[in-house]
C-alpha cells in the first residue's frame, strides 16, 4: 500500500507479539472474574438441564461424552499341533494340542455416552442418554485435562476408576470455568471473587509498552 509503512521494526514485532500474549491473558482473568461474579445469583434452580442444589450455582455447560476405562479384546500367543477337520461349510475342527497364553487387551478410555456436561460451585455432572455422573469437588483427587485431544479425566475418592469427558472444541472453556469454581469451592465465592480480581488488576498494570520512537 502507497504510503504505509513496509514493516514493523524488531522492537516494534516484539511489542506486537508480547502485546498479544498479554491481552489473551487479561481476556482470560476478566472472564474469570466474569464467571465468579455471576455465581452469586440463580442458586438453587434448574440450570443446564440440572436440578441445583439450595447453595448450589451452575457456571457452565456444553455437549460432551462420558469417557471410561474399557478393555480391548485380548488374544492368544503361541502355537498349536495337529489337523484341521473341515465339517461343514465355513466351519473347521482342530484336533491336537495348543500350548500359548492368552494376553489380555489394553484399558483404554472409551466413550460410552453422549449427552451434557455442566460445572456447579460443587461438582461435575454429566447427564446422558444411557448414564448419568456426578464428580464431586469434596472427593476430589485431581485432573487431567488435554485441550489438544479435548478430554478432561477427573481423579475421585468415590470412584475406583478413572473417568472424565471428551469435549472437543469446549475443552478450553471448560478448563476456565471448572478454575473459578474449585476456587469458589475451596475458598468461597466472595474470596474467590476478590482474588481473581486482585489477579486481573495486577495483570492489568503489566501491559506493555510500545518502543519509543528512535
Amino acid at each position: 500500500m502507497v504510503g504505509a509503512r513496509a514493516a514493523y521494526t524488531p522492537a516494534e514485532r516484539a511489542y506486537h507479539v508480547e502485546l498479544a500474549g498479554w491481552q489473551a491473558e487479561q481476556d482470560r482473568l476478566d472472564t474469570l472474574v466474569a464467571v465468579a461474579r455471576a455465581t452469586l445469583r440463580d442458586r438453587g434452580r434448574t440450570d443446564f438441564g440440572v436440578v441445583l442444589k439450595s447453595n448450589e450455582s451452575a457456571l457452565f455447560g456444553c455437549e460432551g461424552q462420558l469417557i471410561e476405562p474399557r478393555k480391548l479384546r485380548g488374544h492368544y500367543s503361541g502355537r498349536s499341533s495337529g489337523i484341521s477337520v473341515r465339517i461343514a461349510r465355513g466351519v473347521w475342527y482342530r484336533t491336537g494340542s495348543y500350548r500359548g497364553t492368552y494376553i489380555p487387551g489394553p484399558e483404554l478410555q472409551t466413550p460410552i455416552d453422549v449427552g451434557r456436561a455442566v460445572i456447579t460451585t460443587t461438582r461435575v455432572i454429566f447427564t446422558g442418554w444411557k448414564a448419568t455422573r456426578e464428580w464431586r469437588f469434596d472427593k476430589l483427587v485431581g485432573i487431567d485435562a488435554d485441550a489438544d485431544f479435548g478430554t478432561v479425566l477427573i481423579h475421585v475418592q468415590n470412584r475406583q476408576k478413572v473417568s472424565g469427558l471428551l469435549l472437543a472444541g469446549a475443552t478450553v472453556a471448560f478448563q476456565t470455568n471448572l478454575e473459578v469454581a474449585l476456587t469458589i469451592a475451596d475458598r468461597g465465592v466472595d474470596a474467590a471473587i476478590q482474588e481473581l480480581k486482585a489477579a486481573a488488576d495486577a495483570h492489568m498494570s503489566g501491559q506493555p509498552q510500545p518502543p519509543r520512537s528512535p
